[in-house]
């Protein structure tokens, strides 16, 4: 007897064909080890042509949009907001919809993995009981980045509600469940249409029937394209009979997999942890311009693991010529130092030394902040996660601690080289900042205390603690004087 989830897939299959679409005879469909849908290798793959291997193509006339959307509310809403209310109004219309199949195997609400699905029971046992899903994002950038998406989610969907009943259209089956769900198979499964398909060569979100259950791997090569507003699905790679058949979405980290599409990826070679500085001092931003070009406060600043499938970002250090690569971007090193400079008052070539180290310092706190702020919850959640949103949040967490911690570890090298390593570093850098205290009356402070002025002198008595105890007075008058 036939599984009833792979008669429902073999019922999209058959309904595709039928409405023009293609699936190459060496291709099947059926259930991935994770319960969704995937497509396989009927036979060895082993030599794909030039250009890649034709397997799939889905006709303009089974690809969903906005277009779908009740013609009542579609100058009333815009287009984000329409092509949601369009696969809600397709999967109101159950079997009488031409997209019955396809919406039969979409996935249900309690198979989406994105934060906005996430369980969070605001009382004190749920939080005692470890329940929630959303704990294990708490201290990441998640924690906060998903809710103003569900808030912005829920402002649309009770415009489009109001624009609905305002044109008489039946809103009650357009529920808020119902509305996360359509926007999120949206966000998670749709493609760019064929702009030379549409009167003013624009092009908009659409679902792919069957082109859509291809599950992501990176580098997969494939390629894509439309041809007369068909979508053409071509692999160049060599596929073992019994293989899955991938696509690829492109190099994406975990935070922007979890939230766009509901998973993550181990060992996830794209992966980054992003950090922004939003609106910064006007002198700040116009020294920022000047000497990076451009400047933009609400850019996302990306910082990479020493694993980063593009290297380490190359970078330029005056202090630290032999420093060529690193995973925080030149970028941030800049705004970190021109922070810094205009926060310090002194001049010279000593204040611009310690105006740099104080960056490196602030950079290093930055980057333990983030990483303190993820940890802290380490013990207040469960020893393993219970169930797929919580795996893969554990994997988005482990993952920024460990490139957070790689790149606080570098620049504390960094940091330490910048320390005096010798009593003379010291005494010589005593001496460029005040002259007369480093000089003469240092010598004298010396000869006074010691009976000599020579530091190898000191070593050898194994007073060397001693002296250090009397720069620092000597560094304290410089400051007082």
């Amino acid at each position: 007897m036939a599984d009833p989830q792979q008669k429902t897939i073999d019922r999209l299959i058959d309904w595709f064909v039928q409405h023009g679409g293609y699936v190459h005879p060496g291709v099947r469909f059926g259930q991935d080890a994770y319960g969704g849908v995937a497509a396989f290798a009927k036979e060895d793959i082993s030599n794909p042509p030039s250009g890649g291997l034709h397997l799939l193509t889905c006709p303009l006339q089974l690809q969903l949009s906005h277009h779908q959307a009740p013609k009542a509310v579609q100058d009333q809403l815009p287009e984000h907001v329409l092509r949601n209310i369009a696969l809600i109004t397709e999967t109101l219309l159950a079997e009488k919809s031409l997209w019955a199949p396809y919406i039969a195997c979409l996935p249900k609400t309690e198979q989406l993995h994105t934060p906005i699905f996430f369980s969070e029971e605001m009382t004190q046992e749920a939080v005692n009981e470890k329940r929630n899903d959303t704990a294990w994002l708490l201290g990441t950038n998640l924690d906060k980045a998903w809710r103003p998406r569900a808030e912005q989610w829920k402002e649309d969907w009770e415009s489009a509600v109001r624009a609905l009943e305002k044109q008489d259209v039946a809103a009650e089956g357009y529920t808020w469940e119902l509305y996360k769900w359509a926007a999120t198979i949206f966000t998670s499964r749709s493609f760019i249409s064929d702009p030379g398909m549409s009167k003013d060569n624009a092009s908009h979100a659409v679902l792919l029937p069957v082109i859509d259950l291809l599950n992501h791997r990176f580098p997969a090569k494939v390629s894509w394209f439309f041809d007369h507003g068909a979508f053409q699905f071509k692999t160049e790679e060599v596929i073992s009979k019994g293989g899955e058949i991938f696509n690829n979405y492109g190099g994406k980290d975990n935070e922007e997999l979890l939230n766009g599409y509901g998973f993550c990826i181990p060992n996830n070679h794209c992966d980054v942890s992003a950090i922004r500085f939003g609106q910064l001092p006007p002198p700040v931003t116009a020294e920022l311009v000047r000497l990076l070009g451009t400047w933009d406060p609400a850019q996302t600043h990306y910082i990479r693991g020493h694993d980063h499938l593009l290297g380490l970002y190359e970078v330029s250090l005056p202090e630290h010529p032999e420093v060529k690569t690193s995973g925080v971007p030149q970028t941030i090193w800049t705004v970190m130092e021109v922070l810094k400079k205009f926060q310090d008052e002194q001049q010279g070539q000593r204040a611009q030394w310690r105006s740099t180290l104080s960056a490196r310092c602030d950079l290093l706190e930055i980057l333990a902040t983030k990483y303190d702020n993820i940890d802290q919850y380490c013990d207040f959640l469960p020893k393993s996660p219970r169930n797929m949103k919580q795996q893969y949040a554990k994997i988005y967490r482990d993952s920024q601690m460990k490139i957070l911690r790689e790149n606080h570890a570098d620049v504390e090298k960094l940091v330490e080289k910048a320390n005096f390593t010798s009593l003379d570093d010291a005494v010589q850098a005593l001496k460029e900042e005040k002259e007369e205290v480093g000089g003469k009356r240092w010598i004298e402070a010396l000869e006074l205390t010691f009976k000599t002025d020579d530091l190898a002198s000191l070593r050898e008595q194994g007073v060397e603690r001693e002296a250090w105890i009397l720069w620092l007075c000597a560094a304290w008058l410089s400051l007082c004087e």
